[in-house]
């Protein structure tokens, strides 16, 4: 008789420890699965140039960006990165004038918003700047870039 009982034991553990194992895979899977959707997603509905940049807006040390959102994304917390042939300046979402754009209040699809970099006692680099990118936080994985120049 213990001997039966040991093994019925036994299978009921090993049954156990193969649905246990199933469980994990799947919980991994589903959320690496939903994680993957979401980037794809992101990727596809988001879309948006830099239509204009100019210096010295209105007259003083601001660097205007002006962006046009063309997918169906709304965007927000936009970032900007300036380089020039030999220096680089990253002005998170919080430096960055948003032009009326907020989490509450996003860019939706077909409008415009005019960023605004202010580059007081950075005129020389500003002068010098020759490629801009632009960053959102809706999205973080798409960025636009734009060339400047004369």
């Amino acid at each position: 008789m213990r001997k039966g009982i040991n093994e019925i034991i036994g299978t009921i553990l090993m049954i156990a420890v193969v649905v246990l194992i199933i469980g994990i895979v799947t919980g991994w899977n589903l959320k690496w699965v939903g994680t993957e959707t979401e980037a794809q997603a992101c990727l596809s509905e988001t879309n948006f140039i830099i239509e204009s940049t100019k210096l010295n807006f209105s007259g003083n040390d601001m660097y205007q960006v002006k962006i046009t959102n063309f997918g169906s994304l709304s965007l927000y917390g936009f970032g900007v990165t300036m380089s020039s042939d030999s220096d680089l300046m990253k002005f998170e979402a919080e430096q960055v004038t948003q032009g009326g754009v907020s989490e509450s209040s996003p860019l939706k699809r077909g409008q415009s918003a005019y960023l605004m970099v202010d580059m007081t006692n950075l005129t020389s680099f500003a002068n010098s700047v020759s490629e801009i990118v632009v960053t959102n936080k809706a999205c973080s994985m798409v960025s636009t870039r734009a060339v400047v120049g004369p």
